[in-house]
């Protein structure tokens, strides 16, 4: 989407972290914060879908292979260095913890003070408070009923889960993903606003959904965007991504198009 990214990550010295190098390395020429470790195993996921050629497959299971392994002293040291060194050059962090280990305590209170003055946009699955002081948390409905404790089955449930968050995390805006629903934002000074599910609710595959979300909220919102109109920009990028098969992207002309499309009316 023209964006220039510095991913930061530690992979396995294995074929599989090699193999994802090279994918990474043929669409970004910034690639130094990546370390191939060969003490790690690079997580892997297996999905197994359902269906035929003539059907749209569904996805029935997923196998995860993802050995947990400390953080090396050395690779630390090393991811907080490359850190350091590029974020004078950076407009927005996108914070992706899935809780192996990458965000030290060191590594998160640089994080909270370059939020302070840039756009930090999180996506934790278990440890969301870590992050206090983010620009924007973009929780799932299972990530916020588990943070929050509160079981959202309704509105008013879900209102009282978004001002949870919004109060507990100290963060200036929460967007709620809620699948086939669309989404919810919660702002301090606004009422919340529900966003619905852009064209077909008949969704193909949801992998790399919520990537999207986070990617194109951020680049919303470094290029001046207010919030209401980045999460209106992310919804339009989902759409098109569920819509495809495996894990998928959206390119500039994709969001273009379905920017300007007619509305495509909803039958129940």
């Amino acid at each position: 989407l023209g964006a220039q990214v510095y991913p930061i990550s530690v992979l396995g010295d294995d074929d599989a972290g090699k193999n994802l190098l090279s994918l990474i390395s043929s669409k970004c020429q910034h690639t130094q914060g990546i370390i191939l470790d060969p003490a790690c195993h690079t997580i892997l996921k297996t999905r197994i879908m359902a269906g035929d050629d003539n059907t749209t497959k569904q996805q029935v299971i997923r196998i995860d292979r993802d050995p947990h392994k400390k953080l090396s002293e050395g690779n630390q040291d090393k991811i907080f260095s490359y850190l350091a060194r590029i974020a004078p050059s950076l407009d927005a962090l996108i914070i992706s913890d899935y809780g192996y280990g990458m965000f030290t305590k060191k590594i998160r209170t640089y994080i909270r003070k370059f939020a302070q003055e840039k756009v930090v946009v999180v996506d934790s699955r278990y440890c969301m408070t870590d992050f206090t002081g983010a620009t924007m948390v973009t929780p799932n409905l299972s990530e916020a009923e588990q943070f929050t404790g509160i079981r959202i089955k309704d509105e008013k449930s879900l209102h009282l889960a978004g001002a949870r968050i919004l109060r507990t995390i100290k963060t200036r805006a929460v967007l709620i993903t809620r699948g086939n629903k669309g989404m919810t934002l919660f702002e301090h000074s606004a009422p919340p606003l529900h966003i619905p599910v852009y064209g077909s609710d008949q969704i193909t595959d949801v992998t790399g959904a919520g990537d999207t979300v986070c990617a194109l909220v951020t680049l919303g919102l470094v290029a001046g965007a207010c919030f209401a109109d980045a999460a209106r920009l992310a919804n339009y990028g989902a759409a098109v991504v569920v819509m495809k098969p495996g894990t998928a992207t959206v390119n500039q002309q994709e969001l273009i198009s379905a920017l300007t499309a007619p509305p495509v009316p909803h039958h129940r």
